[in-house]
């Protein structure tokens, strides 16, 4: 039951190089002899979230909206989660649960973030309704934020880094680590259910 609950996650890193929901079957088929072992997929999931913040990155904005580029995006965080679901959800123990990954600009929106906080917004409304949906099988996301040594902030500047920092309340970024080890508590805890987790150190509360 625990590597059944971690599957989706592998799915969905590997599925994102995919905007044809189609695709997801083949890559199930491939996926599937892993359900008697314990992959380390917490860490695909994480690799997943850094190598897609280039797409996120290159999400439209409002005053130069593109609908190829929105559609991807849509399709990749919101229709791509659902159909690994979908494939899944009859391989799933009732001891299993599900964990989605979303993003910081949820609560936080940036400068040209609408669509990536508008899709990041829709993973907490697709948590609630699965909780529902699925029972008993947990569902819960994960919001990282501003992730210091994951590939795209690495790459930042040291002063940008540093002055991010200096606004969090936890006086330190996320790391990959953090990210990873809080993927497991919300895919491992029996009581943990219909969580938005977010994995910041506080900086969801600060204001710009």
């Amino acid at each position: 039951p625990a590597s059944r609950s971690m599957i989706a996650t592998a799915i969905m890193s590997k599925y994102t190089s995919e905007t044809d929901p189609d695709a997801l079957h083949i890559l199930y088929d491939s996926i599937a002899p892993w359900s008697n072992k314990v992959p380390t997929v917490s860490l695909d999931g994480l690799r997943f979230q850094a190598d897609f913040t280039a797409t996120i990155s290159d999400a439209p904005q409002i005053r130069e909206y593109d609908v190829s580029r929105a559609l991807r995006l849509v399709t990749l965080k919101l229709v791509g989660y659902m159909e690994v679901v979908h494939a899944l959800h009859s391989s799933l123990g009732t001891d299993s649960s599900i964990l989605i990954f979303g993003g910081g600009a949820k609560d936080k929106p940036y400068g040209g973030s609408t669509m990536v906080t508008t899709v990041n917004a829709g993973v907490q409304g697709l948590v609630r309704t699965l909780v529902m949906e699925l029972a008993p099988t947990r569902v819960n996301a994960i919001h990282p934020g501003i992730v210091g040594d994951s590939p795209y902030w690495s790459a930042k500047p040291a002063q940008v880094l540093e002055g991010i920092r200096a606004k969090t309340p936890a006086g330190r970024l996320a790391t990959m680590r953090d990210i990873v080890d809080a993927a497991v508590f919300l895919l491992t805890n029996p009581a943990v259910n219909g969580v938005d987790l977010a994995v910041d150190g506080g900086w969801h509360f600060m204001t710009w």
